[in-house]
């Protein structure tokens, strides 16, 4: 399910990518870059502090049941 909503946009990428040109295309894949790697820094931190809680998170499904509670 994961891999059939996240392939259009994937796809669609090099289009968009080719219409930017170089120097936009450029910029806007190294903000994408930094995007990416800051949103990856927070989880890693959110999942190190619950950690040290004694709430190990193995998974998305634990850690959005603990944010969320048991629905």
């Amino acid at each position: 399910m994961t891999t059939s909503i996240v392939a259009g946009a994937l796809l669609s990428l090099p289009y968009a990518f080719s219409l930017l040109g170089w120097t936009a295309g450029i910029i806007c894949l190294v903000i994408a870059a930094m995007v990416t790697f800051y949103s990856y820094n927070l989880l890693s931190l959110v999942l190190e502090h619950q950690a040290k809680l004694g709430n190990r998170q193995l998974r998305f499904r634990d850690m959005a049941r603990d944010i969320l509670g048991n629905i």
